[in-house]
Formats: C-alpha cells, sequence, structure tokens
C-alpha cells in the first residue's frame, strides 16, 4: 500500500477453517482472490495461525477468517508481483517432473530454461 498498490489475497477457499459467505461469492477451482486494501476491509490483523477482517459482499458486512494454510499468494493487483507461498507436494513435483521429461523443449523454451528472472522492487 505504500507504493499505492492494492494488495490481494489468493487462497484456497476449501481449506478448513476458511470462514467466507459461500452463498454470496463465486469460487472457481476452490481458489478465491481477496482484496486486503485498507479501504475494503476494516479491521485487520492476524493472529499466530490465521488473518481475520471484515468486508462487504454483495453490499453486506461480514466477517472473514482465513487461516494462513490456506493463502496461497500475497501479490498487487496492479503488477500481479507478490510472494507465492503454496508449496508443492512430492507427489505433485515428481508428476511435473515426469510430464516434462516426455516433452521436447522447443528452441525458444531451451534457450530461456534456467535463466534467472529478477525484478527490481523500489
Amino acid at each position: 500500500m505504500d507504493s499505492n498498490f492494492t494488495p490481494q489475497l489468493l487462497i484456497n477457499a476449501d481449506h478448513p477453517g476458511v470462514s467466507i459467505p459461500f452463498d454470496r461469492i463465486h469460487i472457481k477451482d476452490s481458489e478465491l482472490v481477496l482484496n486486503i486494501h485498507e479501504q475494503a476491509v476494516d479491521g485487520f490483523y492476524y493472529q499466530d495461525d490465521e488473518i481475520l477482517f471484515k468486508t462487504r459482499f454483495s453490499g453486506q458486512s461480514f466477517e472473514v477468517a482465513i487461516p494462513f494454510d490456506a493463502v496461497i499468494a500475497v501479490f498487487t493487483r496492479e503488477s500481479h508481483e507478490g510472494l507465492h507461498l503454496r508449496s508443492i507436494s512430492r507427489a505433485e513435483q515428481s508428476t511435473e517432473i515426469d510430464e516434462n521429461a516426455t516433452e521436447a523443449p522447443s528452441d525458444e523454451s531451451a534457450s530461456t530454461l534456467g535463466k534467472p528472472h529478477l525484478t527490481v522492487v523500489k
């Protein structure tokens, strides 16, 4: 918010302990983006294991509770830059490696494969 960006949370809405008004929102693939800008929420705070705040859905105020384990990413609406927090399980990593091993890389992807990408943050 110091840089005039809109902070957002990407959460797993199916995670146990997530408290949101499910009847007021559309959730795609169990993932939900929440605007947590100070103008969109009231009483934002976090405890040892969850994020708590009040916000409006369809014009009505609701209390929201998001366990830290349900947070997939924290990013800005404007640049989509931020932190991806969800860890990939060993089974998912194994599947991903197996799928990539069967595909032959294109000339374009082979030239950029393995090169680091840095972004300057001011």
